[in-house]
């Protein structure tokens, strides 16, 4: 297993997001990610990233990212 790294996430659109490593390995990762705002995180390479944008009463999954195609 690779060690962990630090990873961004941008939000690029006008909607909140949250962003959050259901499955890390070793810590959960959730956050609100604000529109603009840019993100830094530690994961491992293997940990998936899914971003989710809220629309009315619902959360939409807009992504499954690996986090190693992340900008580090």
């Amino acid at each position: 297993m690779a060690d962990r790294k630090t990873y961004q996430y941008q939000n690029d659109t006008k909607k909140i997001q949250i962003i959050r490593i259901p499955n890390a390995i070793e810590t959960f990762l959730e956050r609100v990610v604000f529109p603009g705002q840019k993100l830094f995180f530690e994961a491992f390479p293997e940990d998936i990233l899914e971003i989710r944008s809220s629309a009315i009463a619902t959360a939409i999954i807009l992504a499954h990212n690996p986090c190693a195609s992340l900008d580090t």
